[in-house]
Formats: structure tokens, sequence, C-alpha cells
């Protein structure tokens, strides 16, 4: 099982103007699926001058939801001898 998420993304700044590029390295991206259990994302954002920075974070999946069973038919009590005595 796996769920859809959305993700923290990583919102750079820095002290001189300029584009600073941010890129996903590990992990799937924000509102796509990751599996049950720890999931390692990294980012790296990178300024004008090429000076970097990275983020790394786990998004942990937790399956609490118990199964359901449908089409399942109510126990029956037996006799002794092993014959359907039908519901009570």
């Amino acid at each position: 099982m796996r769920r859809t998420l959305r993700t923290l993304f990583p919102a750079p700044t820095d002290n001189c103007p300029g584009v600073i590029s941010v890129v996903r390295l590990l992990g799937p991206a924000s509102g796509n699926l990751f599996p049950i259990g720890s999931t390692l994302v990294r980012h790296r954002a990178m300024d004008a001058s090429g000076n970097t920075v990275r983020c790394q974070f786990y998004v942990t999946v937790v399956d609490d939801i118990f199964p359901t069973l449908s089409n399942c038919p109510q126990l029956s009590p037996w006799r002794p001898n092993r014959t359907n005595v039908g519901p009570m």
C-alpha cells in the first residue's frame, strides 16, 4: 500500500540578488506516492554565485487502517456430531 502525500518544499533565501534554484535529489516529489515506512527526501539549493546548501528530511507513512472482509457468512453453531444446525 502506498499513500499520496504533500511534503514540505524547502524555501531558499540568499543575501545577494539573483535566482536560487532548488533541485530534489532523492525521494518522491511532493504529491507523489510514498511507500509505507520512512523515506528520505533531499533537496539542494544553489544561488547565482554557485553556493549550495542541502536540506533533507524523512517522510514516514504509517498504515494504521485495519483490513476489511466482505461476503463473509456468519458462523453457524455445530452439534457434536458436526451437523450444521443453522443460525440461532
